[in-house]
């Protein structure tokens, strides 16, 4: 299936698998005279509803959750994949950028005779959609292979210099701050909230932003190398919400999302806290975060300040009102 021609919902598409991940410096193949007839995926229904006080049930329902890649959003996971490896070279103390680094790619997938309906499709479209963000980005591939079994991407990049701690340190005084990568709306296609839960739509987040990428990566390189962090960890895979429950498991952490939602007002707070839009938390001194801030407007990258590490457990303010209008409620009411 590799070296095959594809015909998909009746439209012959482009170059072979093969030819694709040839084009990004892997050993080549030449494409065979087979020819792949398959359709595509549509998503399953799901609810796109959930009250913001099922944030906690939400939570557990990915915690934890090791599903399937889904085949309807097999071109957003290969992405999500690429970029979730990348961002953890990036905090493992990145000494290189997209452009100087080759990925090794591992692929599982049933065979044509064996897969079902839509699972070849989703082949095509994942490795293409893979092949076109690396190439935006300059990235090449070391090597990649192709196994059959159930469908599954890997990415890897060799270790970085000075690997970062994953999870934040007891330090009440400094800041968490949540960068994204992508300038994607929160959408919860194809996220484990959507296949653990049943909440979700059929659109995924959109990553075609790689120029904007390039630029938080580069910015974020420069802080790792400086060593203005204290600790980092990747959002991906369960969204900002199981980033934060892992990266604040020891520390505890009293965080809000106020600013995102004012800067998204379409995302209720499910959405922002479980869209796998892709991004990193940083930990910061409180004496770096000047520094930070100048640093974030001159490269014009947005970032969200969430909050400080400590107390018992993590506590997220979910509520869309700054600090002041906050302030002004409780006032109005009495309290």
């Amino acid at each position: 299936m590799i070296r095959a021609r594809y015909i998909i919902d009746g439209v012959r598409q482009g170059p072979a698998p093969c030819e694709m991940l040839s084009s990004l410096g892997a050993c080549g193949l030449e494409p065979s005279g087979e020819e792949i007839v398959d359709e595509s995926l549509d998503p399953a229904p799901t609810s796109s509803e959930a009250g913001e006080a099922g944030i906690g049930d939400c939570l557990s329902a990915v915690r934890g959750f090791a599903g399937a890649l889904p085949l309807p959003f097999a071109a957003f996971h290969a992405k999500s994949r690429f970029i979730a490896a990348l961002l953890g070279y990036l905090r493992d103390g990145a000494s290189l950028s997209p452009d100087q680094l080759k990925a090794g790619l591992d692929i599982s997938w049933p065979s044509p005779g064996k897969a079902p309906v839509g699972a070849m499709s989703a082949f095509y479209m994942a490795v293409s959609a893979l092949c076109e963000y690396m190439d935006a980005l300059g990235a090449r591939l070391g090597y990649w292979c192709l196994s059959e079994g159930e469908p599954r991407i890997d990415v890897s990049f060799p270790g970085g210099d000075c690997a970062l701690p994953s999870e934040a340190v007891e330090d009440p005084d400094s800041w968490i701050v949540y960068v994204p990568f992508e300038t994607s709306d929160y959408r919860l296609g194809g996220s484990r909230l959507q296949m653990s839960a049943g909440i979700g739509e059929s659109v995924a987040p959109i990553l075609s932003d790689p120029d904007y990428f390039s630029d938080c990566y580069e910015l974020v390189r420069e802080f790792v190398q400086d060593g203005v962090l204290v600790a980092a960890a990747v959002v991906g895979e369960g969204g900002l919400a199981r980033a934060l429950d892992s990266f604040c498991r020891k520390s505890g952490a009293s965080v809000k999302i106020a600013d995102i939602r004012r800067a998204n007002p379409r995302a209720d707070a499910v959405h922002v806290l479980f869209a796998e839009v892709p991004g990193m938390l940083k930990q910061i001194k409180d004496a770096d975060f000047d520094y930070i801030d100048a640093e974030f407007l001159l490269q014009d990258v947005l970032y969200y300040p969430l909050g400080h590490p400590g107390g018992d457990g993590l506590r997220i303010d979910t509520s869309s009102k700054s600090g002041i209008e906050s302030i002004l409620d409780s006032l109005a009411s009495g309290r």
